[in-house]
């Protein structure tokens, strides 16, 4: 556990330092290019339902401009998945396995997020802040463990069927 415990510590912290640090922003904006991707498959999917514009990091929907940033996009949730998949004991197969199926999970969670926020903000405006703030930032903490969890149960089934991790 205390393995673990110090291998994500030390994942987290070096990935946040890719990621902000300006000495990295320079050769590549992680950051910015993640959130134009979100934007854009956010946008797209939302337009199925309402009258919208988009940018870089705006949805522009008829009652409020949603602004996509670094908190908002996922990335964090993103960063805190990979650390833990990386630091828990397993293969690499494993590890490969659960970072592409927890990485797709948590993107498509978050852009559903994205999409709710869309929802409540046009819908219901009134109940936009405590949504966006205490409830769906919630909710994806809690998802992002699940599929964590989900992770573990895999690795602790797949020991179990061909035997010990290295």
């Amino acid at each position: 556990m205390l393995r673990f415990i110090a291998l994500y510590l030390l994942y987290i912290s070096l990935s946040f330092l890719l990621i902000e640090h300006d000495f990295f922003k320079s050769w590549l904006q992680i950051n910015a290019l993640y959130t134009i991707w979100v934007t854009l498959i956010s946008a797209k999917l939302m337009s199925l339902f309402v009258s919208l514009q988009y940018d870089s990091n705006f949805i522009h929907l008829p009652t409020l401009n949603l602004e996509i940033k670094f908190g908002c996009n996922g990335l964090e949730s993103i960063v805190l998945y990979i650390s833990a998949v990386w630091a828990y004991k397993a293969t690499f197969k494993e590890k490969l396995y659960g970072l592409g199926i927890g990485l797709v999970a948590i993107y498509a969670i978050n852009i559903v997020r994205i999409m709710v926020l869309g929802y409540v903000g046009v819908n219901h405006f009134e109940y936009f802040d405590v949504m966006h703030t205490y409830i769906t930032q919630n909710i994806m903490i809690v998802l992002v463990f699940f599929v964590f969890l989900i992770y573990i149960n895999f690795v602790k089934s797949h020991e179990k069927q061909y035997g010990t991790n290295e």
